[in-house]
Parts: structure tokens; C-alpha cells; sequence
């Protein structure tokens, strides 16, 4: 039941981890293409820095579920050997217990079972290490000289996918052959009393598998302080290993495409510069629109100097066409219609120019034009091209394609 309340506790975790990324993910797709489509400098500057706090939301989640998975069970570690002590102590004894040195300093649960247990192994009555292995949550193993086990925890079993009852008697070589020859040199030199550690190490399997251990090696002693053979530590964090390699893929990715969008919005950037292209926004609701700095060029006024609404650019067309673009209007917006079309416009400074018009209408939840947003360039030598070409003509607002 430990190990399925164990197991149920990482698949939610992870399961919840999965879920957040997507979440995140597609909320920040969301941001980024409306930085992209953004008109308003400033807007989009705004939309750049919630994309980068989404991408830093992302980070900073995964790491602190497994954080609080590690927290879990180092409480659980206290909380059996508490259990497991209280039961001993209930026990009558044969001989002098061993001491058992406080707990509550300690921050690392494998410390807290090896000192729990003194280790001094050969003194202790088989029970007691049956006792004191069984619920531990950590995967634990303890051997003799020869590297044959001594004891395990139940853990150990379900970390290495062992399907055996018990691994007592069985030489650690023999169940795991594939185990590298820089791990039998550090089993060596715990023999002779170093111990050793990892936070994190590759371990490929038979089966062809790949998994992730944080662990800690180290000997215990006999009765006469001699080496009697080792306690092995572990963790199997291959799917922690896993969800950050995800997720370190997954970042370079998102920065490869933030680094294609800000080519591209340079790319378009120069193009608008050598073309005089204007992006525009509008809102119908309230009038109110944003201009890129070729608008207010196209209109012949500074950039700042009107604020971009609906009723200043009715004021720049020319007065003889402003009643049919007044009905253009109503129309797009009463239908929501895509548009393009061609209009005559007045500058500022007095001078009639023809500009090329187009615009994309955004709907809302009832099919309404919430808003809509475009792109105009002045396109007055083309028609005096086309004039040359063709002859004189009038020139008159197209109709709205």
C-alpha cells in the first residue's frame, strides 16, 4: 500500500507538472502572437515581458514540485522511523540496545536511516533490520564483504523493477550485471572506509533503459569497529532527469522562435521604413485606434502631435468623398467584412494624396467587429504612373473588396 500511495503521489505530481506546462505553453502561443500583431510599440513591449514571466512561470513550477516531492518524503522518512523506533522500543531486548543518535538536526533522510541504525548491522537482531528496512521510502540495501545482500527495503524492489520477494543472499553483481566498472571501484573504496555520493548519474539497464540515481555509498562496522560491508542510498530520479531535459528542449526551442520573431519584426520593420507602410488599430466601440509612425507621415502630421482616433482620419478625406467613406464604414463594421479598397486623402499641409487601404476585422463571442486592425501606404506615384500610361483620369475610392 506504501509503495501505491508512493506511486499515486509521483503520477499526480507529474501529472499535474504536464498539465501546468501545457497550460503555460499555450497561454504564452497566445502572447506571442499578439506581441507580434501588436501596432502599438508600447503594447508590445508589454506582451514581450508577460511572454518572458510566462516562460520563467514555466521554470519555476516543475522545480518546485520536485522540490516539494523531496520535502515529502523526507517528512515520510522521519515519520516511519519514528513509527518503526516506537515499536522497538515497546519490544523486550535480549541485549543492550544499540544507541540511537537524535534525529531532529538531520536534514538528509538516507543520514537519517543510517545513523538510525549506527551502522553496525552485524550486532542487531535480523528483525530489527527487517523492521527497520521494510516501510522505508528510500531504496535501500545493505551488504556484506562480498556484496551480497544482507537487507533491503521494499522500495528497492519497485525502483529497479526487481519482481523477485527478496534479494537476501544474492550477490549484487549477479542482480545487477550490467552495473559500470566505475561504480564496482567506488564500491572498492567504500570497502576500505571512503564514502561516496552523487546527485545525479546515468545507469544504463540490461533491457536497454536509461535511469537516473542520486545515491550515497558508504560502509558499516562491525561490533569491533571493522568494516562488515555497505549501505547503499538511492533515489531513482529518471523522471525528473527526463522532465528537465523536456523542458531544457523545450526552452531552446521557445528561444530559437523569440529569436526568429525579433528578426523577422526588424525585417519588418526595415520594410515599413523603405516602403512607408502605416499599421493601424481600431476599435469601433469607442473610436479610439493606435498608429505606427508611417500613419501620422502618411497624414503629414509629427508622430504625438494628434491622438490617433476614428474622427481625425474622417477629417483627411477629402471632403467630396467623406459621406461614401462614412457608408464604407458602416458597412464593414455592421457585416464585420475584410476590406481593401483605394481612397483619396488630404495632408495636413494641404496636399491630396491617394492611399491604399486594408484591414482585417476581429469578431467577438456575438460575430461583432470588436476590432479591427490594417495597414495603409500612400500610392499616389503608382496612380500617376498608371495616369501616364493610360491617360487622365479621376481618381475615386474603389470599392471594398
Amino acid at each position: 500500500m506504501q509503495r501505491d500511495a508512493d506511486l499515486r503521489t509521483r503520477l499526480i505530481a507529474g501529472g499535474l507538472t504536464v498539465a501546468w506546462l501545457a497550460i503555460v505553453y499555450h497561454v504564452a502561443s497566445i502572447v506571442r502572437d499578439a506581441r507580434a500583431a501588436a501596432a502599438d510599440p508600447e503594447l508590445a513591449d508589454a506582451l514581450g515581458l508577460a511572454h518572458g514571466l510566462l516562460v520563467a512561470t514555466a521554470l519555476v513550477i516543475p522545480v518546485a514540485v520536485f522540490v516539494g516531492m523531496s520535502l515529502l518524503r523526507r517528512w515520510e522518512a522521519r515519520r516511519v522511523i519514528a513509527r518503526v523506533r516506537a515499536e522497538l522500543a515497546a519490544r523486550p531486548e535480549p541485549e543492550a540496545p544499540v544507541p540511537a543518535p537524535a534525529v531532529e538536526a538531520l536534514d538528509d533522510p538516507a543520514s537519517v536511516v543510517s545513523q538510525s541504525i549506527d551502522i553496525h548491522p552485524a550486532g542487531v537482531e535480523a528483525r530489527r533490520w527487517a523492521a527497520m528496512m521494510r516501510h522505508s521510502p528510500l531504496a535501500i540495501a545493505v551488504f556484506d564483504r562480498d556484496l551480497r545482500y544482507i537487507a533491503h527495503s521494499h522500495r528497492w524492489l519497485e525502483a529497479y523493477r526487481i519482481t523477485e520477494p527478496s534479494l537476501v543472499g544474492r550477490l549484487h553483481y549477479d542482480v545487477f550485471p550490467e552495473i559500470p566498472g566505475r561504480w564496482r571501484v567506488i564500491h572498492k573504496m567504500c570497502l576500505e572506509g571512503a564514502t561516496k555520493h552523487s546527485d545525479g548519474e546515468a545507469f544504463p539497464r540490461a533491457d536497454g533503459r536509461v535511469d537516473w540515481l542520486r545515491y550515497e555509498v558508504r560502509p558499516w562496522y562491525d561490533d569491533d569497529d571493522q568494516i562488515g560491508g555497505l549501505i547503499m542510498m538511492t533515489d531513482v530520479i529518471t523522471a525528473q532527469k527526463e522532465a528537465e531535459q523536456a523542458l531544457a528542449t523545450r526552452i531552446e526551442e521557445l528561444e530559437a522562435a523569440h529569436a526568429e520573431l525579433v528578426e523577422l519584426h526588424a525585417q519588418l520593420g526595415a520594410a515599413a521604413q523603405v516602403t512607408d507602410l502605416g499599421h493601424w488599430t481600431w476599435w469601433p466601440a469607442t473610436g479610439e485606434m493606435a498608429w505606427s509612425d508611417a500613419v501620422y507621415r502618411i497624414l503629414g502630421v509629427e508622430p504625438g502631435e494628434v491622438e490617433p482616433h476614428i474622427d481625425v482620419v474622417r477629417a483627411h478625406i477629402a471632403p467630396e468623398h467623406r459621406e461614401l467613406h462614412g457608408a464604407r464604414l458602416r458597412r464593414i463594421i455592421s457585416q464585420s467584412l475584410d476590406f481593401k479598397h483605394r481612397s483619396p486623402i488630404v495632408r495636413a499641409d494641404g496636399r491630396e494624396r491617394i492611399v491604399h487601404l486594408a484591414g482585417r476585422v476581429e469578431r467577438d463571442a456575438d460575430g461583432r467587429a470588436e476590432r479591427i486592425t490594417g495597414a495603409i501606404v500612400d500610392i499616389t506615384e503608382h496612380v500617376d504612373a498608371e495616369r501616364t500610361s493610360t491617360g487622365p483620369r479621376a481618381i475615386a475610392p474603389s470599392r471594398p473588396s
